[in-house]
């Protein structure tokens, strides 16, 4: 008999499929179908094996979040450090705007916190600016960003995933594939500068097919 597993925040699974494990190791802990099926009873505790692993693997990749540097950061922007000595220091963004009829947009958002696990549907760009935040009030804050795929869309087999400081920003590079903007542990204020001009254009979004979409942990 298979031993019961409250379903809570400790499944992992694939909404395209409604099959949801609760994995220890390469142990199947407990198995759950939803949908139009309904929620199944628990399953055997069962070993994997390589390829039915590996099955559950691409069902929902994890990307470990790590703190963000400038290095890392840089095929996708700017980090933006609170200087640590006093005095003025000029140009720390590679500002960006592609079109004659956009014009600056200095606006303020206040996010929501949300909590890690984070699993990831969308994604956004701006083709013709880029796109700097800077947080006013705000503890810890996450930023995903990707490269181009073949097909134009966000490649997310190499999505990079950071942790951003209270005191630091980030200037996203025209195109940029990004998530949207991400508090964690508690809501958070921000100032963003953007250039638009009130179209369609100002702003893709790209909503992920259940086979592209990851979890993020640390």
């Amino acid at each position: 008999m298979g031993r019961k597993v409250a379903v809570d925040q400790r499944y992992h699974g694939h909404p395209a499929t409604g099959l949801y494990f609760v994995i220890d190791g390469r142990d199947i802990v407990a198995c759950f179908l939803f949908g139009q099926f309904g929620q199944s009873r628990c399953a055997r505790q069962i070993r994997l094996p390589v390829r039915l692993f590996a099955l559950y693997t691409w069902a929902m990749k994890i990307v470990t979040a790590r703190s963000i540097d400038n290095d890392s950061f840089a095929p996708y922007g700017q980090l933006l450090d609170v200087p640590e000595m006093p005095g003025r220091y000029d140009f720390q963004a590679e500002l960006f705007n592609g079109r004659t009829d956009a014009i600056p947009n200095l606006l303020l958002a206040c996010v929501e916190a949300k909590s890690l696990p984070l699993d990831i549907e969308v994604m956004e760009r701006h083709p013709y600016s880029s796109q700097a935040f800077f947080p006013l009030e705000a503890s810890r804050y996450i930023v995903l960003v990707c490269p181009d795929g073949a097909d134009g869309g966000p490649d997310m087999a190499r999505l990079d995933a950071f942790i951003v400081g209270a005191g630091q920003g980030v200037n996203y590079n025209p195109g940029t594939w990004h998530h949207p903007l991400t508090a964690l542990e508690r809501a958070g204020n921000f100032a963003a500068l953007v250039w638009e001009n009130g179209s369609e254009a100002d702003t893709e979004w790209y909503t992920l097919a259940p086979e592209q979409r990851l979890r993020i942990d640390t």
